[in-house]
């Protein structure tokens, strides 16, 4: 079930927790949206995936998942706060999002973004920043297990 929640007061005037170092992304969105209505999802609910719009976590953790020809949920990766996801940044056609917990999000048109140039360059910084990190984190992956091959009888 969606339900509204009216301005950012609910959160102490700070519409978007921000982890350390995303400070502008939090002060663009809080400047560009602070009186816009968040979308307030309870545990366990599915996101609607809205053609040419794109959602944004404010508070909480979506699980984003497709299913596979035998019918098994495969999980894709977890949305946290200020972070992206949607219909337009996937190809994948079984693609769904459930909420983890209580979740607030900001529903974005792609119209929107792109009519907004500062929204379109803050948001690219986000999505750039995100993806820098998991590539860290798959390279440190491939480098651990690269040594424990090498470490291991006939690797």
């Amino acid at each position: 079930m969606l339900h509204t929640v009216r301005g950012s007061r609910r959160h102490n005037s700070s519409m978007v927790y921000t982890p350390s170092g995303q400070q502008g992304l939090r002060n663009s969105l809080e400047e560009v949206y602070q009186r816009r209505d968040l979308v307030h999802l309870g545990a366990g609910s599915k996101v609607p995936l809205l053609r040419n719009h794109v959602w944004l976590v404010t508070r909480g953790m979506v699980k984003l998942s497709c299913m596979n020809e035998q019918g098994d949920d495969l999980l894709l990766g977890l949305a946290g706060p200020n972070e992206i996801f949607g219909e337009p940044l996937t190809n994948i056609d079984l693609y769904e999002a459930t909420t983890i917990g209580d979740c607030d999000l900001l529903c974005l048109s792609i119209d929107e973004i792109e009519s907004t140039p500062h929204l379109a360059i803050t948001l690219v910084r986000a999505m750039t920043s995100r993806m820098r990190a998991r590539l860290s984190v798959c390279l440190s992956t491939l480098s651990s297990d690269t040594i424990t091959r090498s470490e291991t009888p006939g690797g």
